[in-house]
């Protein structure tokens, strides 16, 4: 599957998003966004998973952040605005239905 016949970051790419290539492969791309989001609202152990990972990933930031501080010092300088610590959380909005 394909939106472009060119490389990333064309012109020639842009174009094709105004042509039949780009127009099925938005819609492909629509489907598949729409069936991700389905099964992610209908099914909790989905969004547990998901929960799981992100606090995984977000606890994992912090070495992430220091690993960029010590390699990237030189560039940046010792004083960083970095942040020290993930403060994200992820929130589920709860939809109520009738």
């Amino acid at each position: 599957m394909r939106s472009s016949s060119f490389a990333n970051h064309t012109y020639g790419m842009r174009d094709d998003t105004f042509a039949e290539i780009g127009h099925k492969a938005f819609l492909i791309d629509a489907q598949l966004e729409a069936a991700v989001l389905f099964d992610f609202l209908t099914r909790p152990e989905l969004r547990a998973a998901v929960t799981e990972e992100h606090r995984t990933l977000a606890g994992l930031q912090g070495q992430y952040l220091a690993a960029l501080r010590r390699v990237y010092a030189p560039e940046i300088g010792a004083d960083t605005a970095l942040s020290k610590e993930s403060r994200a959380e992820l929130r589920i909005p709860q939809v109520k239905r009738p």
